[in-house]
């Protein structure tokens, strides 16, 4: 039987701690006070532990966090993106006639290709000088994506990988590394503006429509309308098997502690109920074998309701019947006031933001208003963005302390602590609405 020893859980919990905070925070934690606390965290949950429950000294936590030095910096070869939509595309794409399912397909790649451009314009950095003190351009990233149609249990699961390589060609000719701080930094708004680009390559090329879906707990997600939830439900068994076994740990957690887990175990906890649910992958199988079973799987849940064809004829004519008037007869909203639904959604969930949060919550304002909804709308999603962003900006105020001595690169300013960062990039630029 194999046993974590001692030395290699706390790496491990720490790295949770952190991704937790990231999820939660869109960006990572800040070195300095933001890090120290969340290793004083992990240690105190640490000794804990091990003491059976009874919360350690200040002294003992101090002395257990002494013993294990500097963090450890480990390379990597390179970063993952997946570019996935949500379910009901895929059912859609899964379940429709041929030349519908070409130009989901073609609206994937466009909106992955699109938003991936975006990354590589605001992410492609590497640094030079001693300690990596400066910050340049470079030519572009290294990337290689693969297209993956279906999941590991079999459901159709329409997504891209794009593995980025770490080594990159700076603006001045030579090979250094990516500078993987901002690519971490936006992820979450990367992910948003895809969910917005699909949206308007589905609904340019095929007219069908999005609508909100409350979940509890959690954010609402946009799925197209008249696509069955029960179908998509079907089509989601790998979800399920995941949620089902996360569900056992939290109440083994709470039954063994006598208390709720912390954020940082609940990400540890559900990045365990992933790895123990992840199956083999099957052997290869074609896409003319998973359509008539993937077909077979929803009309068996459709029933008598409705034929599989009934569905998708439904979800293409855009589902009038679930149309509400006030999306077409109201008034659109302004530029401006959707800036102020922006800032009123940040200032619920954080205390201050940076570029990368204003830019994730203005994708999500922007794909749910009026104005897109609006047929004959005047502006494109991605400039109504920008005019949103923009807008939230200049109705914050900056918390981060002015540039005293400005360097000749457009790119490189100075970073908290010394060292320096792109004026995009990770340094924390709280913002309060005025």
């Amino acid at each position: 039987m194999f046993q974590a020893r001692e030395e290699d859980v706390y790496p491990a919990r720490l790295a949770a701690a952190y991704a937790a905070f990231a999820a939660e925070n869109d960006r990572p934690p800040e070195p300095g006070s933001e890090r120290d606390e969340l290793r004083w965290r992990v240690a105190e949950e640490i000794l804990t532990e091990k003491a059976d429950g009874h919360a350690p000294q200040a002294g003992d936590t101090a002395h257990y966090l002494a013993t294990r030095g500097a963090e450890k910096r480990a390379a990597v070869a390179g970063y993952d993106l997946v570019f996935t939509p949500v379910k009901s595309v895929s059912t859609l794409w899964a379940l429709a006639d041929a030349g519908t399912r070409e130009q989901i397909g073609r609206a994937h790649t466009a909106a992955w290709r699109t938003a991936l451009e975006w990354v590589q314009s605001e992410a492609a950095l590497t640094r030079v000088g001693a300690g990596g003190v400066g910050q340049i351009d470079t030519k572009g990233l290294v990337a290689a994506a693969f297209d993956h149609l279906d999941s590991r249990t079999g459901d159709p699961n329409l997504h891209t990988h794009v593995a980025v390589s770490t080594k990159v060609q700076g603006s001045d000719g030579q090979w250094r590394s990516l500078d993987g701080r901002v690519l971490h930094a936006l992820g979450v708004a990367a992910s948003e503006r895809y969910n917005t680009l699909i949206e308007e390559e589905l609904r340019t090329r095929l007219g069908v429509r999005f609508v909100e879906e409350g979940r509890e707990g959690k954010r609402p997600v946009r799925e197209i309308a008249g696509v069955d939830r029960d179908v998509r439900a079907a089509f989601s068994q790998r979800r399920n098997q995941v949620e089902e076994n996360y569900r056992t740990l939290l109440a083994e957690y709470r039954t063994q502690h006598g208390r709720e887990a912390p954020r940082a175990v609940q990400f540890k906890l559900a990045q365990q109920a992933t790895l123990a649910t992840r199956q083999d992958k099957e052997h290869a199988v074609g896409l003319a074998e998973r359509l008539p079973q993937w077909r077979a799987t929803a009309q068996r849940v459709l029933g008598e309701r409705e034929s599989v064809e009934q569905m998708v004829a439904r979800a293409l004519a855009g589902d009038l019947a679930t149309l509400d008037p006030t999306q077409v007869e109201e008034r659109s909203e302004t530029a401006d006031e959707l800036a102020a639904q922006v800032l009123a959604g940040l200032g619920e969930t954080r205390s201050t933001w940076n570029r990368w949060n204003l830019q994730a919550e203005a994708e999500r304002v922007v794909r749910s208003s009026r104005r897109v909804a609006r047929p004959g709308w005047d502006l494109s999603v991605r400039a109504l963005v920008a005019a949103v962003v923009d807008r939230a900006l200049a109705s914050s105020i900056a918390l981060t302390p002015a540039e005293l001595n400005h360097s000749d690169s457009p790119r490189t300013s100075p970073a908290p602590g010394g060292g320096s960062a792109p004026e995009s990039g990770p340094r924390a630029q709280g913002r309060r609405p005025r």
